[in-house]
């Protein structure tokens, strides 16, 4: 009965030491997953901040385009004003000239 109790107990803590080897393995492979989730996700992460940087840079462009035209369209507008208030004077002068002209002549007829 003592040979079959420490046969036991020994059968017992071998099993018991198996137990903890398996648990051990297990924690290990666990650990080992979550770093390659972790890893994962900080390359995950690296390729999404590049594409934001990249849309940033592609937004900028874009907005510096469009203020380029915007600019560009002011100056059309502007000169395009200034030319038609060029014109307005020069009509303006026309009719003056046209008027002391016809006054002059009529004077002249007196």
């Amino acid at each position: 009965a003592v040979k079959v109790k420490a046969e036991l107990e020994e059968y017992t803590q071998c099993r018991m030491d198996e137990l903890a080897k398996v648990e051990a393995e297990q924690k290990a492979n666990n650990m080992s997953e979550a770093e390659a989730v972790k890893a994962t996700a900080e390359i995950e992460a690296r390729h999404i901040r590049e594409q934001a940087e990249d849309l940033k840079v592609k937004a900028e462009s874009e907005v510096q385009s469009l203020r380029t035209r915007a600019q560009i369209e002011y100056r059309i507008i502007k000169a395009r004003a200034e030319m038609e208030v060029l014109g307005l004077k020069a009509n303006i002068e026309a009719d003056r000239l046209a008027n002391f002209e016809y006054e002059a002549q009529e004077f002249a007829a007196k």
